[in-house]
């Protein structure tokens, strides 16, 4: 029972250094910090105390830890559980009401401690009448989410799986076996703990838990476009230099080509000198698109952008069927210009995804945390093997003249703006991308306001 005591407070450690201030992240992390009482309690009541001589007085002070710390589990369990549901699933009326039943919710157990004696051993009939109703209620409400973007929806789902039959089989477990005279099956609980443990292990480096994730991917491209943006400048000034060198050559070498009737090597000169605008121009454009994006913010009418942006691209998408759906006007504090290029990359890929013709659906809505804007075309989709790779800078599926900078670029306009750039991708069925702008925060300044509801057709 030590390594379950070790796992769940070190879950309600990283919980908490997470994000302390999301509740959702602190209920669980005590539902965590609960269950390893539990397994406190085996590990004095089992390992300590018969090593210990009855007449110590450490053993009466570990005696009444090892009871204080078997109650916290059996009373403090499903009480945070369900509390940790209510606040997990904003979309519920529960959460509405969520301070009021933080106080009500705490009667029954308050109740089953207070008027019932003896408090120890747990009197599981009379628990398990509030007891099995709050698993109950929680793992429906965990499960009953609903996450409209696909990161999300998959870190939902690993959060619930990893949490909800975790929680149901301790219950089982502790509760619903000595109801039926069986008292010793909670010590099969370290199995199911390690499972949970390991999941959340796995999840919170790859997926992500409850929104948090170690991003070593993202880590690493933003690595990669540190030493792109240092490492094209480098390159941008010697050949520059190189190019200034050689324009001031070359015209020298034209002049005394013309005075002399050399017509063919004037000819050869003239193609040496547009070969060299032509190096100037492609190292330029990528010294643009990798360096350092710097963000003048100014309010942004997110709908309004995407509406103007569309009309200025009717020649562009002429053939195609657009549809816009804008389900909030959000305005946020932003750079336009950078928002702008962001989405007109996006637009273009997707366009020339559907050479034939296709459908671009654009879609704005909102989330509690953030705003969404989702672009969506029907044209072949990308394979699972490049889909891995797409924002990675001067990875191209194009022509060699495409540098592969537009989405890694736009990726890099979202993540200064606080916000992530997310590509889904079927084969045979289309591309979606979302981009995403956080809501505000409370306390941090930043200046975002909402506008009436619209819904776009």
């Amino acid at each position: 029972m030590i390594f379950v005591l070790l796992m769940l407070w070190t879950v309600t450690l990283v919980l908490l250094a997470a994000d302390a201030k999301r509740p959702s992240i602190r209920w669980l992390s005590f539902v965590a910090f609960a269950g390893g009482a539990g397994a406190l309690s085996a590990v004095l009541g089992d390992t300590v105390l018969p090593g210990i001589a009855p007449d110590s007085p450490l053993y009466g002070t570990l005696f009444i830890m090892e009871k204080a710390a078997s109650l916290v589990q059996y009373y403090g369990l499903p009480y945070t559980y369900v509390l940790f549901a209510i606040h997990y699933n904003p979309d519920t009326r529960l959460f509405t009401h969520r301070r009021l039943l933080t106080v009500l919710l705490l009667v029954p157990p308050a109740l089953t401690l207070g008027l019932i004696r003896p408090m120890y051993p747990v009197p599981f009939a009379q628990a398990a009448l509030w007891v099995l109703p709050y698993m109950v209620t929680g793992s429906w409400i965990i499960m009953a989410k609903r996450e409209p973007v696909p990161a999300l929806r998959r870190m939902h789902q690993v959060t619930a799986w990893a949490i909800v039959p975790t929680v149901v089989l301790c219950t089982l477990f502790s509760f619903v076996f000595p109801l039926l005279g069986v008292y010793e099956m909670w010590r099969y609980n370290i199995w199911v703990i390690a499972a949970a443990f390991l999941a959340f292990v796995v999840s919170i480096f790859r997926f992500g838990f409850l929104g948090i994730q170690f991003l070593f991917e993202k880590r690493r491209l933003d690595h990669a476009f540190r030493a792109i943006t240092s490492g094209t400048a480098i390159l941008n000034h010697a050949i520059k230099n190189d190019l200034g060198k050689m324009s001031l050559f070359t015209d020298k070498l034209l002049a005394e080509a013309r005075e002399g009737g050399l017509t063919e090597m004037e000819k050869d000169l003239r193609i040496v000198q547009s070969s060299a605008r032509h190096i100037g121009e492609m190292i330029q454009r990528v010294h643009q698109q990798t360096q350092d994006v710097v963000l003048r913010l100014a309010p942004v009418d997110l709908a309004a952008l995407l509406e103007e942006l569309l009309d200025s691209m009717g020649p562009l998408l002429a053939g195609y069927r657009v549809k816009a759906a804008y389900r909030v006007r959000p305005v946020i504090e932003g750079d336009g210009a950078h928002i702008a290029e962001t989405v007109t990359n996006i637009v273009t890929n997707a366009v020339e995804a559907m050479p034939e013709g296709g459908e671009l659906n654009i879609r704005l809505f909102e989330t509690k945390r953030s705003y969404y804007v989702r672009l969506k075309d029907t044209g072949p989709g990308i394979p699972k093997e490049q889909l891995r790779r797409v924002l990675e800078p001067f990875f191209t599926t194009k022509s060699k003249l495409n540098f592969g900078l537009g989405l890694a670029y736009a990726y890099k306009v979202m993540q200064v703006h606080g916000g992530n750039l997310e590509i889904e991708s079927v084969v045979g069925e289309g591309t979606t991308v979302y981009i995403s702008f956080p809501k505000a925060k409370p306390g941090t300044g930043r200046r975002f306001w909402r506008m009436g509801r619209s819904w776009g057709s």
